[in-house]
């Protein structure tokens, strides 16, 4: 049964270009696919000819599935841009699975596997694949792009043409070049446009608000100046721009298309009119965004609470304890989220929650400080010290850590030995490329590995740290990871403050053991408290949501500095606060190792922010296509 007007009108605009602004929880997904069935049940369109492109590949497996539940099964295409494009490679370019590079990660770990100025392999190649994958849908110069993953302009330079090189010599494609080389086939082969045009005669996106300038091109490209194009989204929730999305292509679709029909799926059908407001209230201090009159579908307020503690560890016991009592008052964990803005916050929670006894999920992998490369040279420094059970891996880890110039592999041949290391090095000293005494660095090192013998957890850290110059190591690889220092010092801390409370080694392995199975464990269960970014939350909803950390730094994040960016953390901010259906709570903190720490712009008080007068889609004529 149609549920208001705004949803009757999507369904039975068929034929031209219609562009939906569906705020949260208004009940897209189910008109998207009652609009499907309108299209063949009452217009008699042949299903073949419909194609619904989604965002990911489980949106399209649960759109299809819930659209065959309630209609049948038909011939609609339900699919990604990805699998339509490899579709396209596969019947025009002679393209086949064995053409596929599924896995990029592991060509860059090869290649990176003996680079010891990258530590944090994994997220490197994360950051790294991020930037050439914007680089490459969005058309950017390579020697002018500032990539995420480093400040090493020439490395990332480098990487990106052995990786270029690499699927060329073996013929492969990764998945930026299936929607670069399908589109290519669309502009350079007729007969190719001509069987698509001919075969998806309407075509229906959802999420458009996270699509980039190719996938734009693309779909424009796919269904022509004319044709039956319908895209549905919000750009109030656009928040991949890390990822090369671009909100501005859905605020100026009108520009390519004048005669667009414009719906706005105003109501939402989840929260309660409190959080509404409250959201509301939040997104209007962005300019660049169409008008709405967002509105609650139910009356009840619902509860909108701040918590303000004295330190983080404060607040997130506090967090806990509130979820504790709720589920001894009847509440369900499995409705209950605590939302952040990075991963890395979630390990405390984690921690908290484990302590308490309090079931807890994470689609996402919750990182553990016990399995970052910053504990393993602890572990390899610890080992070195003792002269027990070390390897030539181990020498290897942490010779250079921090940098000792003595990279030599010859170094790491003479073992653990003093005098064979310093007959290296006074051979080495004479070398025109050295660039520090290497006698001097090898004597450096043994002195700092003897100051860490026999030390307990504590006195070891202390050691390592004034001794082995550890934290001055720790911000000079920040600079060099375009990280902010603290993202790796205050993981330092949390291991100082760990070791004060085990008086022994074999004290804190029990505790890590214990606390690496519970993490994993996370992953596996299927009912507990949710454990969520931000943006894996999008989609989802609960009755209870905890916002944590609304810290200045944190919401905005810290790397936010212009206003583009300050506005895609609101609309990040504002996707949080619109998963709670009855009650929301925002949680922070005063204080952070003494020092007062600023709250959230986005949360002040019952005041959450200065409202402004949002861009109108009409104002926006002025940008011409070849501007985009």
């Amino acid at each position: 049964m149609i549920e208001n007007k705004a949803q009757e009108k999507v369904i039975e605009t068929i034929d031209g270009q219609l562009i939906v602004i569906a705020c949260p929880g208004s009940g897209k997904t189910t008109t998207l696919v009652r609009r499907i069935h309108h299209m063949v049940s009452d217009c008699k369109i042949d299903s073949s000819h419909i194609l619904m492109i989604t965002f990911t590949n489980a949106a399209a497996k649960e759109m299809r599935e819930r659209y065959t539940k309630m209609y049948g099964q038909d011939e609609v295409t339900f699919c990604t841009i990805h699998s339509l494009c490899l579709a396209i490679l596969k019947k025009f370019c002679g393209i086949t699975n064995a053409n596929i590079l599924s896995n990029p990660q592991d060509f860059f770990y090869q290649v990176l596997k003996e680079n010891k100025r990258i530590n944090d392999k994994t997220e490197f190649i994360k950051l790294l694949i991020t930037d050439i994958s914007v680089v490459k849908n969005n058309g950017l110069s390579l020697t002018k792009y500032e990539p995420q993953c480093c400040n090493d302009k020439k490395l990332f330079q480098q990487m990106y043409e052995q990786y270029e090189n690499y699927k060329e010599q073996y013929h492969l494609i990764d998945f930026d070049d299936m929607l670069l080389k399908a589109y290519q086939c669309m502009q350079e082969n007729s007969e190719c446009l001509t069987w698509l045009r001919e075969k998806y005669q309407y075509i229906q996106v959802d999420e458009f608000q996270d699509t980039n300038f190719l996938q734009r091109d693309l779909i424009f490209l796919l269904a022509g100046e004319y044709g039956n194009l319908a895209v549905v989204g919000d750009d109030d929730q656009s928040i991949y721009g890390f990822r090369g999305a671009r909100p501005e292509v859905m605020l100026r679709f009108q520009d390519f298309y004048p005669n667009v029909a414009f719906v706005r799926m105003n109501t939402n059908y989840r929260s309660c009119s409190g959080i509404i407001e409250a959201a509301d209230q939040l997104i209007q201090s962005n300019t660049s965004r169409f008008e709405k009159e967002f509105k609650a579908f139910h009356e009840e307020k619902g509860t909108v609470r701040r918590y303000v503690s004295k330190n983080r560890a404060e607040e997130v016991l506090r967090v806990a304890t509130i979820i504790q009592e709720l589920i001894q008052n009847g509440e369900e964990p499995s409705e209950i989220a605590i939302l952040y803005r990075t991963n890395q916050q979630a390990e405390l929670v984690a921690d908290t929650l484990m302590n308490l006894k309090i079931p807890f999920v994470s689609t996402e992998k919750i990182p553990s400080r016990y399995q970052h490369w910053m504990f393993e040279d602890i572990k390899s420094y610890r080992r070195l010290a003792e002269n027990c059970n070390w390897t030539q891996q181990d020498l290897f880890r942490v010779l250079n850590h921090p940098c000792r110039y003595l990279y030599d592999y010859k170094y790491i041949q003479a073992g653990l030995d003093m005098k064979k290391m310093r007959q290296i090095a006074y051979q080495l000293n004479s070398a025109q490329w050295k660039r520090k005494n290497a006698t001097e660095s090898v004597t450096e090192f043994f002195y700092a590995l003897s100051q860490m013998q026999g030390k307990n957890p504590v006195d070891f850290l202390k050691n390592m740290k004034q001794h082995a110059d550890y934290i001055k190591y720790l911000r000079e690889y920040a600079k060099f990871r375009n990280a902010d220092d603290s993202e790796f010092t205050n993981i330092w801390k949390k291991y100082e403050e760990d070791a004060k409370k085990y008086n022994d080694w074999n004290e804190w392995n029990n505790y890590i053991i214990q606390y690496n199975h519970a993490t994993v464990a996370a992953k596996e269960k299927k009912e507990g408290v949710r454990l969520s970014t931000m943006h894996g939350a999008k989609g989802l909803e609960w009755k209870h949501v905890f916002i944590i950390d609304c810290i200045d730094g944190m919401c905005p994040y810290t790397k936010a500095t212009s206003d583009s960016e300050v506005e895609e953390e609101r609309r990040l901010f504002y996707v949080a606060m619109t998963r709670a259906k009855e009650h929301l709570y925002f949680c922070s903190y005063r204080e952070n190792n003494g020092k007062t720490v600023k709250q959230s712009p986005f949360v002040v008080q019952k005041n959450f922010v200065k409202r402004k007068k949002p861009v109108r889609e009409k104002a926006r004529s002025t940008c011409k296509k070849k501007g985009l």
